[in-house]
Parts: structure tokens; sequence; C-alpha cells
């Protein structure tokens, strides 16, 4: 009797372990991206303003769509829809469904349509076009959004940092080597402050 308890105790202390590390991607883990200054920042491009004034992420996957996630107001203003946005250390922490689709039914874990189609992915602000000015959506008032505001440029994360690190992302999850993937979401992916003036002519420039 003393013995089958013991097997059963081992038993139990197995299954627990298999549960505490399934083999899946953890849906909750974030993406950082950091901000990184240029050397022309000026009052109307820092990060301080990317973090402030962000209110949506989108990006073109070269498919005729244009995706789009909201980065939350009102009380979520500072981390919701997904969305943290760091103050102190100048990055944003993105997690849910556009960086980890989680879990569902039969379906396991797998990686969100932001890592697997991202390119030109840019951050978006609401511009006063006679003031220039961007509009605080921290009380998400929209009701007081002036008619002649529009959606604007604000930062981008560049396509060569988007391309590489989202290869390296995808080529560790088919392998499985979440290890991998947590560590370049981790460090890899850089914003960069600008104004849609600028994101244009870098675009029709042919910059990446």
């Amino acid at each position: 009797m003393k013995k089958l308890i013991l097997l059963l105790l081992a038993g139990l202390t197995l299954w627990g372990c298999k549960d505490e590390d399934d083999g899946l991607l953890d849906a909750n883990h974030k993406m950082v991206i950091y901000g990184r200054s240029t050397p022309t920042r000026s009052v109307v491009d820092s990060i301080e303003i990317v973090l402030k004034y962000a209110h949506k992420v989108s990006w073109d996957p070269n498919d005729g769509t244009i995706p789009a996630f909201c980065l939350g107001v009102q009380e979520w203003y500072y981390d919701g829809g997904g969305c943290q946005r760091d103050f102190e250390n100048r990055r944003f922490l993105f997690a849910g469904g556009w960086v980890i689709i989680p879990e569902y039914e039969n379906l396991t874990p797998s990686l969100g349509e932001l890592i697997t189609t991202g390119h030109d992915v840019i951050f978006v602000g609401i511009r006063d076009t006679i003031t220039g000015e961007l509009f605080d959506l921290q009380y998400g008032d929209w009701s007081s959004i002036p008619k002649r505001c529009v959606d604007d440029t604000i930062g981008y994360i560049p396509n060569a940092i988007m391309s590489s690190a989202c290869a390296k992302i995808i080529e560790a999850y088919n392998k499985k080597d979440y290890a991998t993937c947590y560590a370049v979401f981790d460090s890899a992916f850089v914003f960069v402050p600008t104004t849609g003036a600028k994101w244009r002519a870098l675009k029709e420039a042919g910059i990446e």
C-alpha cells in the first residue's frame, strides 16, 4: 500500500509539471518596442510625443487591406487594447491577438498578423490641420475633436528592423524554440518618431 501511494504521488507530480510547461507559446508574452531618437528630433516628433499621442497602430501587408488596432483610451489609456505605454523606459509593450493569438478550442497559441504580415508599421495620432497640434485622447472624448483634425503618422517601425525581427520569430516558432521567440520580442523592435510629411518623404524616396 505504501508503495502504491508513492507511485500515485509521483504520477501527480509529473502531471503537475506538465501543466506548468505545456510546450506552447505563451500568449501573454509582450512585444517590446523601444523608442529611438533621430538626429533631427524636435518638439513635434519625439519619443515622448509618440508614447503620449499615438491612438492606433496600422500597417500594410501588401494584400489590399490596412489592418489596425487601437491603443486604448479613457481609464485604459496607459494599459489598454493590449498596449502599455512605458514612459520611464521610453517604450511600448504590446500583447493580445495581433501579436500572439491565444489558445482557442482545439487551436494552440500562434503568431498574430502584426508578426506574420507587418510591413510599413506606423503609429497614428490625431492632428489639427490648422494648428498642427496633436489631440490628446487620454480621456476618450471623441466628440470634442474638431472636424478639421485628421489621422497623421507620428512614428514608425523601420521595415528592415520589422522584417528581420519577425523572420527570426517565425523561424523560431516553427521550430518550437519559444525561448528565442521571447528573446526577440523583448529586444529587437524599435520605433522612430516622425511626422506625416517626413514619413511620406521617406516612402517617396524609397527609404525603408
